[in-house]
């Protein structure tokens, strides 16, 4: 029997905006509603700016609000997509842009790979470490407004299939600790798609593979995340009028991937086109996959897009350790649970990246049995919105 998780209690306005039933419909290669238009004639990068207002929002596009976290000035039930000045609409949301609301400061916490050591062991899952992980980020003062999860949250055979939904409600289970301050906001991995192989596609497997389909009913919609594609974005801005900044973080799913139509291709060039202050892409494989093996089908093109857009960061996992490629302006942190790969010397944790007065992110490393920043020489950084490096303070 899969447990089922009460949604988070701040996303009620999910009935104002729209039926996900329909989301996504039109009959537009793309996948995308018919309300939600690209205007192809703008000045953004690659081809295509948003219409600036010009277009109602399709009334079938989901939209989520989750509420702001400060005094409100969101207007609940719809998506607010903000340009890079800090504030001003730019035009009618893609869809799966969920609305995070306003925050006093960027402050959020990421984690990746939560599994066990060996496929369908459920009895070894790490929920202790995972539960501890979470319960460490939510004791952060200051508190963190969120979490973001890299990817991995089971290690089941998806021909059996037994086990993939027990495990995905073991990791809702452990994130229980952190809901209460905030939402955790969960990336694909390929472990969601296969139970091995880390260039396997379930584009379309929606209800034909146990472990795609638990990452979409027992993981992302539990979580209060739209659940009928595993891609979306979060977008948050200043709550501070004096301070003004907007963020968004786009959730990847490279390992469901339309090779032939381009659907969540085409979408993450759409939602990477919306100017903000920040922009930080969440995914599960990095760049330089370990091990030499081949990478997610996803992994390529969105590579190839983020040298046409500005980005801060990206933030991903599937090498259980940890590392700062500067080069590729990625965190790779893969210290949920999972077996550590070879080499690594460090233990689980748990990375914290928090805005500060200058503007920059600085992430840290922390040590989740002491909760101090590890011992690794790269385990604290900082950059600067537009992902150049800036000394750590």
């Amino acid at each position: 029997m899969r447990l089922r998780w009460p949604l988070l209690a701040l996303l009620p306005a999910l009935a104002c905006g729209g039926n996900l039933a329909n989301a996504g419909g039109g009959d537009d290669a793309s996948g995308f509603g018919g309300g939600a238009a690209v205007d192809g004639g703008g000045d953004a990068p690659g081809g295509g700016s948003l219409d600036a207002g010009t277009e109602a929002a399709d009334a079938g596009t989901p939209v989520l609000d989750a509420g702001p976290r400060d005094a409100g000035t969101e207007d609940a039930g719809h998506v607010t997509i903000f340009d890079g000045d800090g504030g001003t609409p730019s035009g009618p949301p893609p869809p799966y842009v969920i609305n995070g609301g306003t925050l006093a400061s960027l402050d959020f916490g990421v984690v990746g790979d939560t599994r066990p050591w060996i496929y369908d062991d459920t009895a070894q899952y790490p929920t202790a470490i995972i539960t501890q992980i979470f319960q460490d980020m939510a004791n952060l003062s200051p508190p963190i407004a969120f979490v973001t999860a890299t990817g991995d949250y089971m290690f089941a055979d998806p021909i059996l299939g037994t086990e993939a939904s027990k495990q995905a409600d073991l990791f809702v289970g452990a994130a229980q600790k952190f809901l209460s301050v905030g939402p955790v906001w969960t990336s694909m991995g390929n472990h969601e798609c296969d139970w091995a192989t880390s260039n396997d596609n379930c584009f379309g497997q929606d209800t034909s593979n146990p472990n795609y389909e638990a990452f979409l009913q027992d993981i992302l919609a539990p979580l209060g995340i739209p659940n009928q594609v595993p891609y979306f974005a979060v977008t948050y801005s200043s709550s501070d009028p004096t301070r003004p900044w907007t963020a968004k973080f786009v959730y990847i799913a490279p390992n469901s991937w339309d090779t032939a139509n381009d659907t969540q291709g085409k979408w993450a060039q759409q939602v990477l086109a919306i100017p903000t202050t920040y922009t930080f892409l969440v995914r599960h494989q990095p760049t330089n996959n370990p091990g030499g093996n081949p990478p997610a089908p996803g992994v390529p093109p969105t590579d190839a897009l983020l040298q046409e857009y500005p980005f801060t960061l990206k933030l991903t996992g599937h090498s259980h350790s940890y590392m700062y490629d500067q080069k590729n302006r990625e965190i790779v942190n893969g210290l949920g649970g999972a077996p550590f790969d070879t080499g690594y010397n460090g233990d689980y944790g748990y990375v914290v990246c928090r805005q500060r007065a200058d503007m920059a992110i600085q992430c840290s490393l922390y040590d989740y049995k002491s909760n101090a920043v590890a011992g690794d020489p790269n385990a604290t950084l900082a950059v600067n919105p537009d992902g150049s490096s800036t000394p750590a303070q």
